[in-house]
């Protein structure tokens, strides 16, 4: 099936990379400035509209598995993890449409933490590449 295809993997790791890359980005450009309590000035506009992307793509992912899975979706705790990261991008969204990042301290810590929350798909990509994990350990050992 589609979701169980080589290609479909390869696509989603590729936006899972590309949206840690984005993570990165966006994280450097929030941060705060030395010396000072305030936050640094929004990243560019492109990087906003490709985490969007990305997002929409683990959303569309998330919608696929669910109906092409139905009761087995359940079974893999790999698939309940990808459901909260969803869900967490969901809730940093509708903050975000509310105004409650910049009404209030708490939301923002709650956005943060969902952003935090889609890097948990980069060590979930990661933790599944155990071959390569080992043929690191023996390069270094050299």
């Amino acid at each position: 099936s589609l979701i169980n295809s080589d290609y479909f993997d390869g696509l989603i790791t590729s936006v899972v990379v590309f949206n840690f890359l984005l993570i990165i980005l966006d994280a450097d450009a929030r941060a705060e400035l030395p010396g000072s309590q305030e936050a640094g000035p929004e990243p560019p506009a492109w990087v906003t509209i490709c985490m969007d992307v990305c997002f929409a793509v683990f959303a569309v992912e998330l919608v696929l598995r669910l109906s092409l899975l139905r009761g087995a979706f359940c079974n893999k705790k790999m698939h309940l993890l990808d459901a909260l990261i969803v869900v967490a991008g969901f809730v940093e969204y509708v903050l975000a449409w509310f105004g409650g990042p910049a009404n209030s301290f708490g939301a923002i810590r709650v956005v943060r933490l969902c952003r935090l929350m889609r890097l948990m798909r980069v060590f979930r990509l990661v933790s599944g590449l155990a071959e390569l994990r080992r043929l690191v350990q023996m390069m270094a050992g050299c």
